[in-house]
């Protein structure tokens, strides 16, 4: 970490973007639930992260990001990515999140300050179209030094 955290900014599952609009997601009131379509297994849901670039005079950092998810036993999520505007600054892949209702945090290796405002997107792949095929998404965040 590079000093104290300055903010901690996170956005509620129900503000949800599916990438692929064949998919399908639920607003349960605690988040969303996301269901694979007859023709796309994988893909990639969003999360707009609200951004303070400055406090106080000085560029924020982005130093953790952070992912509340439950899923059924047909899904796992694969890759939690993260961009400041177009440019990637973070990438946590080879993952196999599954299971019951957790907050996984992941570290940004040398963290960039932030210019332009950042996202979380988390790559979701579906092992078929069966009642356990969900990802229930209740919060994304990233912490910011």
């Amino acid at each position: 970490m590079s000093g104290p955290l300055v903010h901690a900014a996170w956005v509620h599952g129900v503000g949800l973007i599916l990438e692929d609009k064949s998919w399908s997601a639920d607003n349960a009131g605690w988040g969303n639930i996301v269901y694979p379509s007859n023709t796309s297994r994988s893909g990639w849901v969003h999360f707009a992260i609200p951004t303070p670039v400055i406090v106080d005079d000085r560029r924020l950092t982005p130093t953790q990001v952070g992912l509340r998810v439950a899923t059924g036993s047909k899904a796992t999520i694969t890759q939690i990515v993260t961009h400041d505007g177009e440019k990637q600054i973070a990438a946590f892949t080879g993952l196999k999140l599954t299971g019951t209702l957790n907050t996984y945090y992941y570290q940004i290796p040398s963290p960039p300050q932030v210019l332009w405002g950042t996202e979380i997107s988390v790559l979701v792949t579906f092992s078929d179209r069966s009642s356990d095929a969900w990802a229930e998404f209740v919060s994304a965040g990233i912490d910011f030094h």
